[in-house]
């Protein structure tokens, strides 16, 4: 199972920071109150706290142009030490988005089996920015 969606904007990440449903990425039907927690304009992500009848999760929002094998195990990483940090382990309670222009095949298998093999866990979701 592979998410994609589609946007056109040239600064996606601040316009999520700003307004987190701006983009028509994320609903406020679905995903209630999204507040911004945490951003890095340098290293490209942004982190949205999910607040949902008094629970927090999270979403994790990374962007690159090239979504490839290489970028796609750097940001599984952070994304690992995130949730080990903020949900003490708890991957359910962690979304995983990833903005970028271009995406390899072979990033999207990966994506593919992840979501297949995790399916407790929200599926990775790419949105590709045609700006």
């Amino acid at each position: 199972m592979y998410i994609e969606n589609k946007i056109k904007h040239p600064c996606p990440l601040k316009a999520l920071k700003t307004d987190p449903y701006s983009l028509g990425i994320l609903n406020k039907k679905v995903d209630f109150i999204l507040e911004p927690l945490e951003y890095n304009e340098v290293d490209k992500y942004l982190i949205l706290a999910k607040k949902i009848n008094g629970i927090i999760s999270y979403i994790f929002i990374f962007e690159v142009e090239l979504l490839d094998e290489i970028n796609l195990d750097l940001i599984y990483k952070n994304f690992t030490t995130f949730v080990l940090k903020l949900r003490e382990g708890n991957f359910r309670e962690a979304e995983l988005l990833i903005i970028c222009k271009e995406i390899s095949p072979s990033a999207k298998e990966i994506i593919s089996t992840y979501n297949q093999t995790y399916i407790y866990r929200p599926p990775i979701t790419i949105v590709i920015n045609e700006y």
